[in-house]
């Protein structure tokens, strides 16, 4: 059922819509949602779901309340079902378009769990609940440092005290020749992505250091492809 447009029903599902909000910039991603895969390859795509899945099953604790930030076209949230098999699951984009990847691709799978939908900015909705596990897969390289020590503050007040947070993204390697490699994929994905989807990607920099200035300490971290990508737990 719609009640104008903010809340309605699916089988296994709940969807809340929530408003847009420019404070940390809104996104066309959506109109990408056709190809994004195929583009995922153009970028050691392969890689990149390696790292965002390197822990899962060696989390601390299994989550009780999950939720997943800049769900994208689904890989990640496929991975999470298949190897924690939670009862429940929250999704969250900007992109209608890449919401609805993802709950095509879950809905293809045998799971009997029950999935919530946050469309908009997760920053603007109402803190009517911790989650104990939050993922952040390919989501902080769209902030600028600023608004990304901001936006990992915010996502700090939604966890709950022994919550985790599990962070994928590029990373700035150390060996002068991936080094190089890391300056031409980063080169092309802001070229591309600003000219088909407006959007800008912003570079790491001190990717520890933001988390430090957040209030977050991290747990354990891996590296791979030489460095190019990496996977972080953090916790408060």
């Amino acid at each position: 059922m719609d009640c104008n447009g903010l809340f309605f029903h699916q089988r296994n599902s709940e969807i809340m819509r929530v408003v847009q909000n420019n404070n940390f910039g809104e996104t066309r991603y959506g109109r990408l949602a056709k190809i994004y895969d195929f583009l995922d390859l153009l970028h050691f795509g392969h890689i990149g779901r390696r790292s965002s899945n390197f822990f899962l099953g060696q989390l601390p604790h299994v989550p009780q309340n999950p939720l997943i930030v800049g769900c994208g076209s689904g890989d990640f949230a496929v991975a999470y079902i298949q190897s924690e098999n939670p009862n429940r699951l929250t999704i969250n984009d900007l992109a209608p378009g890449m919401i609805e990847l993802t709950k095509r691709r879950i809905g293809r799978l045998s799971w009997p769990g029950k999935l919530l939908v946050l469309q908009g900015d997760i920053t603007q909705t109402a803190a009517t609940e911790e989650y104990d596990f939050i993922a952040l897969p390919y989501v902080l390289n769209m902030f600028s440092p600023r608004a990304r020590i901001e936006f990992l503050k915010k996502i700090k007040s939604i966890l709950k005290p022994e919550g985790v947070i599990l962070v994928s993204d590029f990373a700035r390697p150390r060996h002068p020749l991936f080094l190089l490699l890391h300056y031409l994929i980063w080169g092309l994905a802001v070229l591309f992505f600003w000219a088909a989807a407006g959007n800008k990607p912003n570079r790491l920099g001190e990717m520890p250091q933001h988390f430090h200035e957040a209030g977050l300490s991290m747990i354990q971290s891996k590296r791979f492809l030489g460095g190019l990508y990496a996977a972080v737990l953090l916790k408060k």
